[in-house]
């Protein structure tokens, strides 16, 4: 039989006084799958560890970091990734398809914030005003060759 030797939810203070080289911590009871860990250069990190619901593969997924994210603020976060969970769907796809929407967003509103009034004229002049070719056939232009 395996022996638990922490058998105590986690508590702030413990977690401060981490260090490196220190195991990984979990916490217990409703807060079950939230784990911290200490790296080599003293940095605290809470993670997120369950069986995912899709791949049943176990699954580690990285909350923030102690002091910037508080105990408080993980668990908070640790029950809304359950929930998640517990609906059927695997919080790390879900958590990486929103980052990705917001890259996706953050480009086209960039590439929107470079469509000045000269490009935009441009556009207009080789869509409507200049000769182009569609599908090997020349198009004429609204205008003659000398007024292009």
């Amino acid at each position: 039989m395996k022996s638990q030797e922490n058998n105590k939810p986690l508590s702030s203070r413990e977690i401060a006084t981490m260090q490196p080289g220190d195991n990984t911590k979990s916490d217990i009871g409703e807060n079950r799958g939230l784990r911290v860990s200490c790296s080599g250069s003293g940095r605290k990190t809470f993670f997120y560890r369950y069986r995912s619901p899709i791949t049943k593969k176990l699954v580690q997924m990285r909350l923030g970091h102690f002091p910037t994210m508080s105990l408080a603020e993980a668990r908070i976060k640790l029950q809304e990734f359950r929930a998640i969970r517990n609906l059927g769907r695997c919080p790390a796809s879900e958590l990486k398809s929103q980052q990705k929407q917001i890259e996706e967003r953050s480009q086209r509103e960039q590439s929107i914030s470079n469509f000045t009034v000269k490009v935009m004229i441009e556009l207009y002049l080789i869509q409507h005003i200049e000769d182009r070719l569609i599908n090997g056939k020349l198009v004429p232009g609204a205008r003659i060759p000398k007024g292009q």
